[in-house]
C-alpha cells in the first residue's frame, strides 16, 4: 500500500487539517486538525501496527514532521519516503537559480561584459522544457554547454551542503 500525507491551510493560513491520501484507490482515507507529527501520529494510532506495517511508501513534503511520524517505532519505518513533485522541483530549481546568479555574478567582473548581458537571459532557458524552448534559449543552452562549469554540471551539492537533498 502507498499513502500520501499532506496538509491543507483554510481561514486564511491560520489552521491546517492533515490528510492521508490511498494512491491507490485515490482517495482521502484520513484527516484531522493539525500539520504536526503528533497529528500524523493519530492517523498510525488509528491504523494499527498490522496495517502500518504493510505500507510500502509514504509520499510528503520536506517537512521534518511527517518523516519523523513515518519513522517512528511501531508506524512506518519500512516504507520508502518519497518527496512530492512539487517540492523537489522548487528545490531544484531554487539551487540552480542561486548557481546561475553566482556565474553571472562572476560574467561581470570580467572586463567584457557582452557575456554577463548575453547570459542574463539564461535563467528562461535553464527552467523551460527542452520543447518549449525559442531558436535563442536553445542556442543559450548550447553555449552553456560548451562553456561547462558549475551551471552546467549541477555542481550545487557544493554551494548546498545543509538541503540534505543527493
Amino acid at each position: 500500500m502507498r499513502i500520501g500525507v499532506d496538509e491543507v491551510s483554510w481561514k486564511r493560513h491560520h489552521h491546517y487539517l492533515t490528510l492521508v491520501t490511498d494512491h491507490e484507490a485515490k482517495k482521502i482515507v484520513w484527516g484531522a486538525e493539525g500539520k504536526d507529527t503528533a497529528t500524523l501520529d493519530r492517523f498510525f494510532d488509528q491504523l494499527g501496527s498490522d496495517r502500518a506495517a504493510a505500507l510500502e511508501a509514504v509520499s510528503m513534503d520536506m517537512g521534518a514532521s511527517f518523516n519523523k511520524s513515518v519513522r517512528a517505532e511501531g508506524h512506518a519505518p519500512q516504507a520508502v519516503i518519497c518527496i512530492d513533485p512539487f517540492h523537489a522541483v522548487k528545490l531544484v530549481t531554487e539551487a540552480l537559480d542561486t548557481v546561475r546568479r553566482a556565474t553571472w555574478n562572476e560574467l561581470r567582473k570580467l572586463p567584457d561584459q557582452a557575456a554577463a548581458k548575453k547570459f542574463k537571459g539564461a535563467r528562461w532557458a535553464l527552467l523551460k522544457r527542452p520543447e518549449n524552448l525559442t531558436e535563442e534559449q536553445s542556442s543559450t543552452l548550447r553555449k552553456l554547454r560548451r562553456r561547462g562549469g558549475d551551471l552546467w554540471q549541477g555542481d550545487a551539492q557544493s554551494r548546498f551542503p545543509s538541503s540534505g537533498v543527493v
